[in-house]
């Protein structure tokens, strides 16, 4: 076993290699902490999730300007933002595409979500409770249900948010196994994006849809709703 007396003389031998060796190992330290900073800002962004049980989907088939294949989709998505971060997250846009029935190029572009005509009702038992929403708010003067996309750090916020579609033909929604597949995404006001899929539910009688949001139907007939920036 080398002696003590021999390690340094060869230290002293080989000031060139040992100071190699050191900076090596600094950099080598300053790539890992790095890689270590970078793994936890990343672990440290928002997260969006898609709460599939409790979202839905209602497609109108009503002929529009003489095409018979119309299609008016509502999205009553509930999604739920994630800030496990130290700092305050503020979301100010929630955008959503679809899978739709056209061969090729699947997805749909990004649509914005729309106001709700009415806060969204649940019925529980005998009850009804009364749902938090995103950035709608109503004159009852609760404002405690309206998220308005302020998440303080190691916090979450969930709500609803309405889209609205209006297609023909491939652009419709593509139903499979009674649900279509979304994707979603929320954009903060530093320009971060975060994504997550669900599979809707599409309800058989949308009278259901309207028992939960009062109007919803109306709404989604009328044009000033129809949010989809393809064109067919």
């Amino acid at each position: 076993m080398p002696q003590i007396n021999e390690i340094l003389s060869w230290i002293e031998n080989h000031s060139v290699a040992v100071d190699l060796l050191k900076w090596s190992l600094v950099l080598l330290l300053a790539w890992v902490s790095g890689a270590f900073k970078l793994l936890r800002l990343l672990t440290k962004r928002p997260k969006l999730k898609v709460s599939e049980i409790v979202s839905a989907c209602a497609i109108l088939r009503e002929p529009h300007d003489e095409r018979e294949n119309a299609e008016k989709a509502i999205f009553l998505l509930n999604l739920e933002v994630v800030n496990p971060s130290r700092t305050l997250v503020v979301i100010n846009s929630l955008e959503m595409k679809f899978a739709s029935t056209r061969p090729f190029w699947k997805r749909t572009n990004w649509i914005s979500a729309v106001s709700l005509p009415s806060r969204v009702r649940i019925e529980m038992g005998a009850g009804t409770k009364v749902m938090r929403n995103w950035f709608a708010h109503f004159p009852d003067e609760i404002a405690e249900l309206t998220v308005d996309g302020r998440i303080e750090p190691n916090d979450a916020q969930s709500g609803y948010a309405l889209f609205v579609t209006h297609t023909f033909g491939s652009w419709n929604p593509k139903v499979l196994d009674g649900a279509v597949r979304v994707t979603c995404r929320a954009l903060s006001a530093t320009g971060d994006k975060v994504n997550a899929s669900g599979q809707i539910p599409v309800m058989t009688d949308p009278d259901r849809l309207e028992v939960m949001v009062p109007g919803v139907l109306d709404q989604a007939r009328h044009p000033s709703s129809w949010n989809i920036p393809a064109r067919f």
